[in-house]
């Protein structure tokens, strides 16, 4: 549907959400909960070397497993927050 790309500004823009949307697609398509395929493709992706078509094809849905993801979401789900904090807490990811 070109409506999906009408705010995209430029062709580059076309082509990253194409590819977004595939991946989603594709997450759908396998019973994968998008939301945690994206998860681990953002928290893994520093990992890949340029190039390394393996390892990308390794983060694939359905290729790669999200426990990592279910991990994360046990300790965000188990945190507690620090006593006297005012400040709001922001998830930046993990150190590797």
């Amino acid at each position: 549907n070109l409506n999906n790309f009408l705010f995209c500004i430029t062709e580059t823009g076309a082509d990253v959400s194409a590819f977004f949307f595939s991946l989603i697609a594709s997450c759908r398509n396998l019973g994968i909960n998008p939301t945690d395929y994206l998860a681990h493709l953002f928290l893994n992706c520093n990992r890949v070397k340029n190039g390394d078509r393996e390892a990308w094809r390794a983060l694939l849905p359905g290729k790669c497993k999200l426990d990592d993801v279910i991990e994360l979401r046990k300790q965000i789900a188990e945190a507690k927050p620090l006593e006297g904090r005012t400040e709001p807490y922001v998830l930046r990811g993990r150190n590797n």
